[in-house]
């Protein structure tokens, strides 16, 4: 259910563009309605370029163009060339009136849309006259690119506003672009979820660049874009226009290697404009899913309220402009998951020895595990098992659940519950028309939110969530030194926090102080997912981007530098601090776990940074009237994270050179007290790309020739560094493997002395104590009964940035005034 109030003063409505698509051997077509993008000019900004001509086609040198944004007032002048030319380049998006005046010839005019990253065509063809006479003339934008072989698709605020996207997704927009797929999983994480969002003509999902304003909003530890606590991108009613860019031959674009998704925000006008909308699901309108049907469970409860109210307008008129906007989401998830509990007989017999009516017959039910054929665990085991068993005992639906068919030890039933996710976001936008020469904006944002991370299905004490806050400003400023020179930079600051824990944590290790996962399958998990909590990280993000448009001749050169740092507090070595437990039924009726994990951190933090930058330069060269070349080059270097408590620990030679011998010290085998994470890290990568546009039938005809070649590279994920900083000895982690694996006992009660705590808890102060005196894996054995070595992850010697070179050849065909038959063959290798 959705109401939308909307007002907005001078809208112009686009064009629409269907393309027919084929796709078949490699090729890739698009079915859309958006404008084809031209050259991209930078992640915030569109150009205009054009041709003045005279009744008879000639070209009309020394023409004054005017160029005026509709909406603020703001001027921007350019004169034509020799060859009739003119360029103003970095123009923030929105409609614009072009006029042209000259001697001899009626002052013309034409109103042109610019978009982020292209280049909008405005070619004027004057009249003879006596320039006292204005002729206006309105024509359909063209629906060919003719500019260069970007694979790049455009959305105005219209399109992504209307466009149906439940939840209002920002990224999923991008999922309407050409050779977009939704990604459902990803083998190479061990997940068979989602991780990422969408690829792009099968690179990988995670090299996929997030900007707003220009500001990158990644997240820098997953390379994943930064979605607040409901893990959608939301901000969608503030958002005037998105550019996809798939094969991104401008050398603007970079960082990561994959689709280049630029968010432009809305601004204040001269004219107020603003307006509310509010968005409803629940129940009523959701069929119940198949799983729950053939349980014949009923649907359960959900209610998802969404709403959004935006103002614009003029503070000073033609000169200083404001635009809020706020948005809310507020969910109730429905859980409803099977559940496989211990069967009433199989909790007797483990803490009585008999079957819960209190005969005989435990023998047969778990087997034997004393001369009597009666199980039943020593005496001091027994408080631990009832009070696990509890959790199981207590949890609505067991008290009623049936013993399954196949093993009498186990009883099942369907639980049915609910958790709570709430999000809400501010952003404020200040626009200033300080001169004809200057142009300036900041911009403001606050999200909060809470996520519900984990809903445990035996008891809500388990449940985990992360409270999710962010803050972000940006400041912009574009100036033109001249009509052929004009420079554009960008500040963005920002700040959030994603910390995942239960916020229980204490009550709920007290009632189950490990994890249990149960390997055979046999019973529900029990613990929650308490042994990965605390984790995530909090960030302090800054970046610099400043791009420079150079025109001269039938080129325009540009160039630019890109910063960026991340000051990151990463709560990793807090994963496994609370045991993680595998067992199956078997070894634990006979009272031990199959494995047991666990992290002995000297810190529950660490702080680490990394930064990125880069340096560009580019021409494209109108070679001829109907061809356009682009050559461009990308300079990129990304730093080697470091450790400020210099927590990073790495072997001391490659892994084939270490000894193999028990008898080897530690510390002669680890390299401690690093301040970088990797022992030889990739400095700069060179990126080249080239790219041209040619209309092999002439200027102005119906078919267009597209293609480009380019080298691409993605920031490795600060994540990489997590499993350096959580070596020995500044993070001691343990395995140990009982029965299942041929390992002797590992007792479920804390207290015993073969427990997998009490073992792990020796090994680590044995170990501490140890390392720096040169203790080895045998004095350790000697010293602590049942040691277990400690786990060890190391990088490889020499670390390069993923790479991947991408390609493409495209034929534009216009079939009519609004329909382009548009063929693309795209590749990429890597």
């Amino acid at each position: 259910m959705y109401f939308r109030f909307n007002r907005f003063s001078g809208f112009k409505g686009l064009a629409r563009t269907a393309v027919a698509s084929l796709a078949l051997l490699g090729f890739a077509g698009v079915l859309q309605t958006t404008q084809p993008a031209a050259f991209a000019q930078s992640l915030t900004a569109g150009d205009i370029a054009g041709t003045v001509t005279d009744p008879a086609g000639a070209a009309v040198p020394g023409v004054q163009i005017v160029v005026k944004n509709d909406a603020t007032g703001a001027t921007y002048n350019a004169t034509t060339n020799a060859a009739g030319e003119y360029r103003v380049s970095l123009l923030p998006p929105g409609t614009y009136t072009l006029t042209g005046t000259t001697t001899g010839f009626d002052t013309t005019s034409t109103t042109v849309h610019v978009r982020v990253g292209q280049i909008a065509h405005g070619d004027l063809k004057m009249s003879l006259g006596k320039s006292s006479q204005t002729v206006t003339v309105t024509e359909a934008e063209p629906l060919l690119n003719t500019e260069n072989a970007d694979v790049s698709t455009t959305f105005s605020e219209k399109q992504v506003q209307n466009i149906p996207n439940p939840g209002n997704d920002l990224t999923y927009v991008a999922q309407t672009a050409p050779g977009v797929v939704m990604n459902t999983t990803t083998p190479s994480n061990g997940t068979a979820f989602g991780y990422g969002n969408f690829s792009s003509f099968g690179l990988p999902a995670t090299s996929n660049t997030f900007t707003v304003n220009g500001m990158y909003e990644n997240d820098p530890f997953l390379n994943l874009n930064n979605s607040g606590a409901t893990n959608l991108l939301l901000g969608n009613n503030e958002i005037a226009q998105v550019s996809v860019v798939s094969n991104a031959y401008g050398a603007q674009y970079g960082g990561l290697g994959g689709s280049q998704v630029n968010e432009i925000t809305k601004s204040g006008t001269n004219q107020f404009h603003g307006n509310a909308e509010y968005w409803w699901n629940g129940r009523v309108m959701n069929a119940n899913d198949f799983f729950n049907n053939q349980r014949k469970q009923p649907r359960p409860f959900d209610n998802v309220n969404q709403y959004a109210a935006s103002l614009g307008g003029p503070i000073f008129k033609d000169k200083t402009f404001f635009f809020g906007d706020y948005e809310g989401l507020r969910i109730v998830l429905p859980v409803s998951l099977p559940v496989f509990a211990p069967s009433p007989n199989y909790v007797s017999c483990l803490t009585t020895g008999k079957m819960a009516g209190g005969g005989a017959g435990c023998g047969k039910l778990i087997g034997p595990n004393s001369p009597g054929g009666v199980a039943m665990l020593p005496a001091g085991d027994i408080p631990i098992y009832k009070q696990l068993f509890s959790v199981y005992q207590n949890a609505k639906g067991y008290s009623t659940a049936p013993v399954t068919q196949k093993d009498p030890t186990v009883v099942s039933y369907t639980t049915t519950t609910s958790n709570f996710t709430h999000e809400w976001l501010f952003n404020g936008r200040i626009d200033q028309h300080v001169s004809d020469k200057d142009t300036m904006y900041g911009t403001y944002n606050m999200d909060r939110g809470l996520q519900a991370t984990y809903t445990d299905p035996l008891n809500p004490i388990f449940n985990a969530d992360s409270v999710q806050p962010q803050y972000s400003g940006q400041f912009g400023e574009t100036h033109v030194f001249t009509p052929n020179v004009t420079n554009q930079f960008t500040f963005a600051l920002l700040w959030y926090s994603a910390v995942f824990t239960d916020t229980n944590l204490a009550a709920s290790e007290k009632l189950v102080p490990y994890d249990i996962f149960w390997i055979d399958g046999s019973f529900t998990s029990l613990g929650g997912l308490n042994a990965f909590w605390p984790q995530g990280r909090n960030v302090t993000n800054y970046q610099f981007i400043d791009d420079v448009s150079v025109i001269k001749g039938t080129n325009n050169i540009k160039f630019g530098y890109y910063f960026r740092r991340d000051d990151v507090t990463d709560y990793s070595p807090g994963i496994l601090t609370t045991p993680e437990i595998y067992g199956t039924d078997a070894s634990f009726a006979t009272g031990s776990f199959d494995g047991y994990l666990q992290n002995y951190p000297k810190r529950l933090t660490q702080p680490v940074a990394l930064y990125n930058e880069a340096g560009y330069l580019q021409d494209e060269w109108k070679a001829r009237p109907n061809l356009t070349v682009t050559a461009a080059v990308r300079l990129e270097h990304n730093s080697n994270p470091v450790c400020q408590t210099n927590c990073f620990s790495t072997f001391s030679s490659d892994f084939s050179k270490l000894s193999t011998s028990t008898a080897t010290p530690y510390n002669t085998m680890i390299k401690t007290g690093l301040h970088q994470a990797f022992p030889s890290f990739q400095a700069i990568s060179v990126q080249p790309r080239v790219g041209f546009s040619l209309s092999p039938f002439g200027e102005g005809t119906k078919t267009v020739l597209r293609g480009g070649f380019g080298l691409f590279t993605d920031v490795f994920p600060a994540t990489i560094a997590d499993s350096v900083l959580n070596n020995v000895p500044v993070n001691n982690p343990f395995a140990l493997f009982g029965p299942a694996f041929g390992g002797p006992v590992i007792n479920p009660n804390p207290a015993a002395p073969n427990s997998g705590e009490t073992i792990t808890k020796a090994s680590n102060i044995a170990l501490s104590n140890g390392f720096a005196h040169g203790a080895n894996y045998n004095t350790l054995s000697t010293t602590v009964l049942g040691f277990g070595a400690p786990s060890f992850t190391n990088p490889h010697h020499k670390l390069n940035y993923p790479t991947y070179n991408e390609w493409n050849l495209e034929v534009e065909q216009q079939l009519n005034r609004t329909t382009v038959l548009d063929i693309n063959y795209v590749g990429d290798r890597g």
